[in-house]
């Protein structure tokens, strides 16, 4: 148990200090003491430290938003890919083809394209009830559109013309224009609340707007509206989230606000001052420094990137705010070891583990905290962004950090929250691509304990390949291949083809056409 000094005292800044980005946990560092003992931390990378996923000779290492999927995995979106990170530890692209930047120029709105084929350009992200994707896609850096990934596999455009704009409200969501900026997903954010409207921070045209499960566009709140006492709220500033009871939260650079279902809108957290002050205390009485990332808890607790004060903070359902990690330092304390390693072409890894990592997050040095987001067992995940000039052999100091139980819960199991509790939902099964020559990729999901068959009939009714057999699978999304023979290995001729899987008693198909 840690002692608590100073509890929610706040001590200001000058306002010169304040206005060069300077906080006051730098100057009074004994005033960042949490109240208990938090959940340990971990960096989310692959082995060498260097980057986070690997798809051919793309490397993520850059990400910019993160989301949680129906069954409780992390999706990563990093400039031109989607991927999601499994419970192994691997990784799963799931949308987009790698490409430079100079190629992400040229991008053009594509519609109905296979997922892993689509040339996107990918910020914000949430799922909807259905388990369905959507996703801020900024086309090539001018563009603007809300894109969907269908369960066959395809992106369609859920939103948005394509252009950059403001205009539509009061009219179909696909005829309406939004303004994103490209520059992480930090200046984007999506939401679904517990009606199915998909909510949108417009942040070009300073507007949270409203989807409904019609279609419909309209705006829900704005930079000059105002709250509960009269003021004006201002810039908004970063991500939203969404609660069990259906209250909004967004932020501002100094403060974080909730929508309440009737509408009405009050302060949350942060007292209007910049700084860094408060914990132990009331939450409205607070110093926050642009407060960027939201995610809301199992439990109801709201957590906070605090950007420039370099911490992750947590507001109790008592409206008490404390700091869950982060000690207050930059990475500027790991400029000498990374000069080091950049001149011994080093992988990065020793100085990674100056971060903390299988300590308490509270001692972890964590920069610019931004997007968050919260499993269904309580780790919470967040986004450091990359600060310029640490990086070395194509990766960079940019990086996804994992604290462990951030609640203090015990951790729960994992379970689905699609409402279709079948064992396979005929929705989930997709093949690519189709017609087919060389081979075909076939994905499902299962949603219960499930005995597997999956074979492929001729056009006579006769059997030509057991893919799976009277196999067990657990609750996962699984893709396997089928390379047009038969199960003595010979090759099949050009011709329609019937797939059948079976979960259970449910039975779905698919027609497939091979071309040779």
């Amino acid at each position: 148990m840690r002692r608590r000094l100073l509890t929610g005292f706040c001590r200001r800044l000058p306002l010169w200090a304040r206005s060069l980005g300077i906080v006051s946990s730098v100057i009074w560092p004994s005033l960042v003491l949490a109240e208990s003992e938090p959940g340990t931390i971990e960096t989310v990378t692959a082995p060498d430290g260097v980057y986070i996923a690997k798809f051919g000779d793309h490397e993520s290492h850059a990400p910019i938003s993160l989301a949680i999927g129906p069954l409780g995995r992390l999706y990563v979106s990093d400039h031109t890919v989607i991927y999601r990170m499994e419970h192994d530890g691997s990784a799963t692209l799931v949308v987009g083809t790698p490409q430079t930047v100079r190629e992400q120029w040229g991008n053009q709105l594509e519609e109905g394209v296979p997922a892993l084929e689509a040339r996107i350009a990918p910020g914000a992200m949430a799922f909807d009830e259905a388990g369905r994707l959507h996703f801020v896609d900024l086309i090539n850096d001018r563009g603007a559109r809300i894109a969907r990934l269908e369960h066959d596999g395809r992106i369609v455009t859920f939103a948005g013309t394509g252009e950059a704009g403001f205009s539509g409200d009061g009219g179909p969501a696909r005829a309406a224009t939004f303004s994103f900026s490209l520059r992480g997903g930090r200046w984007n954010s999506l939401a679904f609340d517990r009606d199915g409207s998909l909510l949108v921070l417009d942040h070009g045209n300073r507007r949270i707007r409203k989807i409904d499960p019609q279609g419909k566009v309209t705006t829900l709140v704005h930079s000059a509206s105002e709250d509960e006492d009269g003021d004006s709220i201002g810039g908004l500033a970063g991500e939203l989230a969404v609660d069990q009871e259906g209250n909004l939260y967004f932020t501002t650079v100094s403060r974080v606000f909730r929508r309440r279902p009737d509408g009405t809108i009050e302060r949350f957290a942060g007292s209007g001052e910049r700084g860094f002050c408060g914990d132990g205390g009331a939450a409205l009485d607070a110093d926050l420094n642009i407060p960027t990332g939201l995610a809301v808890g199992r439990d109801g607790q709201v957590y906070i990137s605090d950007y420039l004060n370099n911490r992750v903070r947590r507001v109790s359902t008592g409206g008490i705010i404390s700091t869950i990690a982060g000690n207050g330092t930059l990475y500027t304390d790991l400029a000498a070891c990374v000069a080091a390693e950049k001149r011994a072409a080093g992988s990065g890894n020793r100085c990674l583990s100056a971060l903390g990592d299988g300590g308490p997050a509270v001692d972890a040095t964590i920069w610019w905290p931004n997007p968050l987001a919260v499993s269904p067992g309580g780790d919470l995940f967040v986004v450091m962004d990359r600060p310029d000039g640490l990086f070395w052999g194509g990766g960079d100091f940019s990086r996804i950090r994992r604290v462990f139980a951030a609640d203090g819960l015990p951790p729960t199991a994992v379970t689905s929250p699609l409402p279709d509790r079948r064992p396979l939902d005929p929705t989930l099964l997709s093949v690519y691509p189709n017609p087919f020559n060389a081979a075909i990729s076939i994905s499902f999901e299962i949603q219960t304990d499930s005995e597997m068959d999956l074979t492929v009939y001729n056009s006579s009714g006769q059997v030509v390949r057991h893919l799976m057999a009277d196999e067990h699978r657990a609750p996962d999304r699984y893709t396997m291949t089928w390379d047009g023979r038969d199960d003595s290995g010979f090759e099949l001729a050009s011709g329609s083809y019937l797939l059948v899987l079976k979960a259970g008693e449910e039975r779905h198909t698919r027609k497939l056409t091979l071309v040779r």
